[in-house]
């Protein structure tokens, strides 16, 4: 196999993968908007003290389930054979996840899926709570972070998908940078 690409958190990309983000954050907050109209300047009274307080814990179990579904597909997808280090990336300014088993390829389906599943999974859960729990600013507000933190996860899928041919695999970067190497 010849390497073909790569990619990791340089600056060009950083601003691309805000600019989707700000689009897709966009997008959806009014389609969760239409499915759920609720007025947010009356949700966020005293009364509604409790759902207030709820919103960082929410966030906060959000955020590790969203990274727990993101190691679940590695090691699914990895047959096992993934092996995971969870740490803070002070350049990416992120919490992130990597592939450590350098002998270890992903197909460019699976590494999509390993990108996406959390934004999707998560998106449909919080969009069925949203119809059943009294508390749709809580709810509303843990989507639209939960799409920001996706953005990049959504940029570098669609660099994969319409960058590289369908047949390249992807091994990730087992170093303190964060990226991945595609090869054909």
């Amino acid at each position: 196999m010849i390497q073909v690409g790569k990619m990791n958190n340089d600056t060009e990309n950083r601003f691309l993968c805000g600019l989707w983000g700000v689009s897709i954050t966009t997008l959806l907050s009014v389609l969760i908007y239409k499915i759920h109209e609720f007025d947010i300047l009356s949700t966020i009274n005293l009364s509604n003290l409790a759902e207030i307080i709820s919103i960082p814990i929410v966030v906060i179990i959000t955020l590790i389930v969203h990274e727990a579904i993101h190691i679940s597909a590695f090691k699914l997808l990895g047959n096992g054979q993934a092996k995971i280090r969870v740490r803070r990336d002070k350049r990416a300014g992120a919490i992130v996840i990597q592939q450590m088993n350098s002998e270890l390829f992903y197909d460019k389906k699976a590494t999509i899926v390993i990108l996406l599943a959390p934004f999707v999974i998560l998106t449909i859960v919080s969009v069925i709570m949203l119809m059943y729990i009294p508390y749709p600013l809580v709810i509303y507000i843990n989507c639209i972070l939960n799409a920001i933190g996706s953005s990049i996860d959504m940029y570098v899928s669609l660099r994969l998908i319409f960058s590289f041919p369908k047949d390249v695999k992807i091994k990730y970067n087992n170093g303190e940078e964060v990226g991945m190497e595609i090869y054909k």
